[in-house]
């Protein structure tokens, strides 16, 4: 039945060499003062100014991928936008000029119909004189009553 006892990668031999390597490097004796000066070491170094600015700058590098997505997008919604806008200015200025010019027909239409209904109400003779023959024609004859003895 093969154990698999593995800490860090290093299998039970390797450790073991280590062990003994490190024993013969340094003295027994003077081991717990080195792992005490090894920890103060690592405290220094990950409270130090340049170990901060080391992970801000992996932290920067990782994440840099996806802020350049993210700003890509951005720039494709900002495109887009000023493409909407440019649309909405050229429709606004189509519907702007519609409705001048409707506005200008019905001024008119409205001015026509005006005059025509003064020159009716200045001369009511001319207006209800109008023969057949004559070429003028009633502009209300179609809202008069009409009875038996007038066919339409």
């Amino acid at each position: 039945m093969p154990t698999d006892f593995n800490l860090f990668g290093i299998g039970p031999l390797e450790l073991l060499a280590l062990l003994v390597l490190v024993l013969i490097l340094f003295n027994p004796r003077d081991i717990g003062n080195g792992a005490k000066n090894f920890g103060r070491f690592i405290n220094k170094l990950t409270r130090s100014e340049n170990f901060k600015l080391i992970q801000q700058t992996s932290r920067e590098i990782q994440n840099l991928p996806a802020r350049l997505a993210q700003e890509a997008e951005i720039e494709d919604l900002r495109k887009t936008g000023d493409a909407l806008k440019a649309d909405l200015n050229s429709v606004g200025q189509q519907l702007r000029g519609a409705t001048n010019e409707a506005l200008q027909e019905a001024s008119s239409a409205v001015k026509d119909a005006n005059a025509t209904v003064k020159s009716n109400l200045a001369d009511p003779a001319a207006a209800q004189s109008g023969a057949p023959g004559d070429g003028a024609a009633d502009p209300y004859s179609a809202w008069k009553p009409k009875g038996p003895d007038q066919p339409a």
